[in-house]
């Protein structure tokens, strides 16, 4: 196997359209706050919300695939250690959050 140098390109495609999701539904979420309860805008948004956050979810599962299926690089050698678990239990817990918040 060679040495990857960057993420393989479906892991960069899922993780712009995660980020992109998530940057979309915090402004709705923000928007459909900010309206009074009797607006009836208010039943769609949250329907919309909801959808969008399922949608989430199956991109999260499908990331979370891709992830263990495909070669990533590695971290750089002259982290150390501590710093390297640190990152990955990091990065576990946004992948964790990012499954639990639709949920």
């Amino acid at each position: 196997m060679k040495n990857l140098t960057k993420y393989p390109l479906t892991m960069r495609i899922t993780h712009w359209l995660t980020a992109a999701t998530i940057l979309g539904m915090l402004t709705l979420g923000w928007y459909m706050t900010s309206l009074d309860d009797s607006d009836p805008k208010q039943g769609t948004l949250m329907h919309l919300h909801q959808s969008i956050g399922v949608c989430l979810l199956a991109l999260a599962i499908t990331r979370i695939f891709i992830k263990l299926r495909t070669p990533h690089p590695d971290l750089p050698d002259h982290l150390p250690a501590w710093e390297k678990r640190f990152t990955r239990v990091i990065h576990f817990c946004l992948y964790l959050v990012i499954v639990i918040m639709p949920l």
